[in-house]
C-alpha cells in the first residue's frame, strides 16, 4: 500500500541519522539519569592513551572525581579531561555536525553511549579516539 511505502524511508532515514539517533538516546539517558548523580567507568583508546579504565563519577553533571581500577586517584590533568555521558554526547554532537567521522553504539535501555569512535579523516589516523563506557550506575 501507498502508506506503508511512504512510512518506510522516513524510518530508514531515521536509523541512519546519527543527529536523530543521538537526540532519540539522549532523551532515553536523561530519563533514565533523572537528573541523579552518576558513576560509569571509561576506557579510551588512541595512539596517546594506554588504554587504562577509569572509574569516573559525576555529581550535577560535572565529573567530580575518577581513580584507575587499581583505586589510585587520578592527575588533576587526567581529571580536567575526562568527559561526563553528557560531555559525550555533545562531542558526538560537534563531531556530526562538522562533518567529522564518528560512530557511536547506545545502550537500549539507557540510551548510554557504550561504544564511541571518533575520527577526523576516513582513513585511520593517531587523532583517531576511541571509547568504552560501561558499569553505568546511577545514585538515586
Amino acid at each position: 500500500s501507498s502508506a506503508s511505502s511512504s512510512i518506510e524511508p522516513s524510518s530508514t532515514l531515521l536509523m541512519h541519522d546519527p543527529i536523530n539517533n543521538l537526540n532519540s538516546n539522549l532523551a532515553k539517558w536523561q530519563d533514565y539519569l533523572a537528573d541523579n548523580d552518576y558513576s560509569f567507568t571509561l576506557k579510551e583508546q588512541s595512539a596517546n592513551s594506554n588504554g587504562a579504565s577509569i572509574n569516573v563519577n559525576v555529581t550535577n553533571g560535572q565529573v567530580s572525581g575518577a581513580s584507575y581500577a587499581d583505586g589510585t586517584a587520578v592527575s588533576s590533568e587526567v581529571l580536567n579531561a575526562l568527559p561526563s555521558i553528557e560531555q559525550i554526547f555533545e562531542n558526538i554532537r560537534q563531531a556530526a555536525a562538522s562533518g567529522e567521522r564518528t560512530d557511536a553504539l547506545y545502550n537500549p535501555t539507557t540510551g548510554h553511549p557504550q561504544f564511541v569512535f571518533f575520527g577526523h579523516t576516513s582513513q585511520a589516523t593517531a587523532d583517531d579516539v576511541s571509547y568504552f563506557l560501561s558499569n553505568i550506575n546511577v545514585n538515586a
